[in-house]
């Protein structure tokens, strides 16, 4: 097989592979990542109705940015690789200790020396590495919390949006901007699920698809 085939088949492969897993992902996995994303946000806010209306509290007041979100997906990761990059400068310094040919040629009272001058810097990094993984956990923690909340906010919000953009043909506008001001004014999740349902039986009686959304 020459060259060109290759190029044509891995291309082709490539395709065939990308199509297969964008159906799987919509077939299979996205409905059990939602389902699992609504199970993690119970479990955070351990079933409190409170915090849960907040989120369409919070969903009422608009989108959040994607680029804020990317920023905050961009620090998470830097907080998670920071105690990873500490120990492995950590595991550098004491492989250095056991190969550098100089070190072997030294006498061995200096030798000691060295050792115990390097042992203390290692315990210093140890203790720098454990509370800067202590506080990477907690602060990644509390960050991935963030963007799985901010995620689902913004679902919320793109889902209504959309059915309110297949249907508007069909309502007045007087209709529709009722309808956007019940959802800017929504407190409570009840209040959601009453307007997208109110929506969605909008969207039955014209002939168009009901949103297929399931709120938390």
């Amino acid at each position: 097989m020459n060259s060109k085939a290759k190029w044509f088949f891995g291309i082709l492969g490539s395709l065939v592979l990308g199509a297969l897993g964008s159906g799987l992902w919509n077939g299979v996995f996205s409905p059990i990542f939602s389902a699992l994303g609504r199970l993690t946000m119970s479990l955070l806010t351990l079933g409190y109705s409170s915090a849960r209306d907040g989120v369409y509290e919070q969903a009422a007041k608009g989108l959040y940015e994607k680029p804020s979100v990317m920023v905050l997906e961009a620090v998470t990761m830097i907080i998670i690789i920071a105690p990873i990059l500490a120990y492995i400068k950590g595991r550098n310094i004491l492989k250095r200790r056991d190969s550098r040919e100089e070190f072997r040629r030294k006498p061995a009272e200096e030798q000691r020396k060295l050792v115990e001058e390097l042992d203390v810097k290692l315990l210093k990094l140890g203790r720098l590495l454990f509370w800067t993984t202590a506080i990477s956990v907690c602060a990644s923690t509390i960050l991935i919390i963030q963007i799985i909340f901010i995620g689902y906010t913004n679902t919320v919000i793109g889902r209504f949006s959309q059915e309110i953009a297949i249907i508007t043909p069909d309502i007045t506008e007087q209709q529709r901007q009722v309808y956007q001001s019940r959802f800017a004014s929504m407190k409570t999740r009840a209040e959601f699920v009453s307007l997208l349902q109110e929506v969605n039986k909008t969207a039955e009686a014209h002939g168009k698809p009901k949103s297929g959304f399931i709120p938390w």
